[in-house]
């Protein structure tokens, strides 16, 4: 049993590095918020993709451990938890799988963090985009240089304004 819990320690360790790494993209991409390119965000998604895959493929691993480790032991649901498996394992591997815990929850925080305060400014430049796109249809519909019968129009623009 102590194998497998040193197993589900290697996949913890290799879960916090590729959240890590996650979280070290996101932080970028919020640093770099606005400026860039559309070829520069396509490879900071396309590399968020893959570490999210990459971690997919470990909690599918760390998922089957955890199930033998919860077979060997007679545990069940709500006692199926990383916390409780530490708490019952023999130090100093005990004390790594609850480190190993706590930095997972730290990063993922940050992780959500980062990806909400990205979605929210996302959303701001949208907004303003829509906007501006909004007050160019409304000066093209009524400020027409010609008239429906191919004249000049004679009428003084009429512009409004619409707000952000």
């Amino acid at each position: 049993m102590e194998a497998l819990l040193e197993q589900l320690l290697a996949v913890l360790q290799r879960e916090i590095i590729l959240y890590g790494d996650l979280h070290g993209l996101l932080e970028d991409e919020l640093a770099r918020d606005g400026e860039m390119t559309s070829k520069a965000l396509l490879q900071c998604q396309g590399a968020k993709n893959a570490k999210a895959k990459a971690i997919g493929v470990l909690e599918t691993e760390r998922q089957a451990l955890v199930e033998k480790i919860a077979g060997s032991r007679g545990l069940q649901g709500e006692e199926l938890t990383l916390r409780n498996l530490a708490a019952a394992a023999p130090d100093p591997l005990g004390k790594a799988l609850m480190d190993c815990h706590g930095r997972l929850m730290e990063l993922v925080e940050q992780i959500q963090a980062g990806a909400q305060r990205t979605s929210q400014n996302a959303a701001a430049r949208l907004k303003a985009v829509n906007a501006t796109l909004e007050t160019i249809k409304e000066a093209v519909r009524t400020n027409k240089t010609y008239t429906g019968q191919g004249r000049i129009n004679s009428q003084p623009p009429a512009m409004r304004h619409i707000s952000v």
